[in-house]
């Protein structure tokens, strides 16, 4: 692809070698990226910058590498797909939604409008960041939080979620509502 081409990611296949999204990251911007049924494990060489959707089909893995990662659309998980790794997701769209199963390590609400958690069970093995700026976030949701659940942005509504279990501290800055 040529440098700054806005590419759709289909991962298929299963049995070795995994998948690896490496090379020089200017290189390519992802538009969307669909891990297929039983695609074994898809590792991120450096953080990615995707413009539209994350898909996490059945039996896949998304290792996120360690990175920062930021997703502009939206994540749909399946319930034998997952995410591992010690990485930062960071939701910076508008009217975004996270469905199916979900889990992060940390998690992050940015940029502005509805983020939408349908999911059934969220869980976040670290922190949980709200930092947008006249944000919404709906869920009705259980939402299990291993560390802290940050509030820092300006007009933040957080419509409760059928329990939020945190293991450590709810730290609220700024004007949320």
């Amino acid at each position: 692809t040529a440098a700054g081409q806005v590419c759709n990611a289909v991962f298929t296949g299963a049995g070795s070698p995994d998948h690896a999204i490496n090379g020089a990251p200017a290189a390519v911007q992802f538009n969307n990226i669909t891990l297929a049924a039983s695609s074994n494990t898809t590792t991120a060489g450096y953080a990615l910058d995707i413009q539209g959707n994350v898909v996490l089909s059945a039996a896949s893995a998304f290792d996120g590498g360690g990175f920062t990662h930021t997703v502009a659309g939206n994540w749909t998980g399946n319930a034998t797909g997952s995410h591992i790794s010690n990485d930062r997701i960071i939701f910076d769209g508008t009217a975004q939604t996270i469905a199916g199963p979900a889990g992060f390590y940390d998690l992050e609400f940015a940029g502005s409008g509805t983020k939408t958690i349908n999911t059934g069970t969220i869980t976040v093995g670290n922190d949980l960041s709200v930092s947008g700026n006249n944000l919404t976030i709906t869920s009705n949701q259980v939402m299990n939080i291993t560390g802290r659940y940050l509030v820092s942005g300006s007009s933040a509504i957080i419509t409760p979620s059928a329990a939020i279990n945190i293991t450590t501290n709810f730290e609220v800055s700024g004007t949320p509502t």
